[in-house]
């Protein structure tokens, strides 16, 4: 990600609690982690069961954090610390949805190719072993860990940089739609699916619905574009001829 303030707030619908002392300095990586936060990040400050994000804060804006995603109204002494490092607080409707926004509005600046990738069971090997092939193409950003749900997907994009030549994109679901939603704004040009299992079944009711949500994969592959199936798997299988 290399983003200014002033594209920040505008992709993001927020307005400046507090105003950068430059707003066009690029801020070159995102967390809502405070202790991750690398000078020159952007903290995205989101509530929890347990923790709000909202009371880390200045902890963000000390490690270096170059501005922070809030949806409430920093503290005096919490907005007083950013103007003297000259930091920037925007405030957003919603900081989750904030992220989505980011990245959404960041994939237009990648030029390398994206591959999206799910599946039942196999997805993280699968993604590894996808980054590694694709390391011999040239340079690769792909998901951390199985962070593959709406939170590490978006962030997914925002590690990437315009120059990147390729970005695995891991991709898991708890329903219907959720595939779509998180292709809607990925728009892969590759695509890869490992398997259709019973994974998550109780949520979705039966195996065909599980293969109609990894299937929603297939419209937003880009029409030059390359879908790997598993041709072991009879669900799979019998995409054959249809795709």
């Amino acid at each position: 990600m290399r983003l200014n303030a002033k594209q920040i707030a505008a992709y993001t619908g927020g307005q400046f609690l507090v105003d950068p002392i430059d707003a066009s300095a690029l801020m070159t990586g995102i967390t809502w982690d405070s202790r991750e936060v690398r000078p020159g990040w952007l903290y995205v400050a989101l509530p929890g069961e347990r923790v709000d994000g909202h009371q880390f804060v200045e902890a963000a804006l000390r490690a270096g954090a170059a501005g922070a995603l809030v949806t409430d109204a920093p503290s005096q002494s919490c907005a007083l610390l950013a103007r003297e490092l000259g930091a920037a607080i925007i405030e957003v409707p919603n900081t989750a949805s904030a992220i989505t926004d980011l990245a959404r509005a960041w994939r237009s600046h990648l030029r390398g190719r994206v591959i999206g990738l799910t599946g039942s069971v196999g997805k993280t090997t699968t993604k590894n072993l996808t980054r590694d092939v694709c390391a011999a193409y040239g340079s690769v950003v792909a998901t951390k860990a199985n962070q593959n749900n709406e939170l590490g997907v978006p962030r997914t994009l925002l590690n990437a940089d315009p120059e990147t030549a390729v970005v695995v994109v891991e991709m898991g679901m708890r329903g219907l739609g959720q595939i779509a939603e998180l292709c809607d704004f990925v728009r892969p040009v590759w695509g890869l699916i490992t398997n259709v299992g019973e994974s998550h079944i109780e949520l979705l009711g039966s195996r065909e619905n599980i293969f109609k949500a990894k299937c929603e994969l297939l419209p937003h592959i880009q029409k030059d574009g390359l879908l790997v199936l598993n041709g072991d798997d009879p669900m799979l299988a019998s995409l054959r001829g249809h795709t």
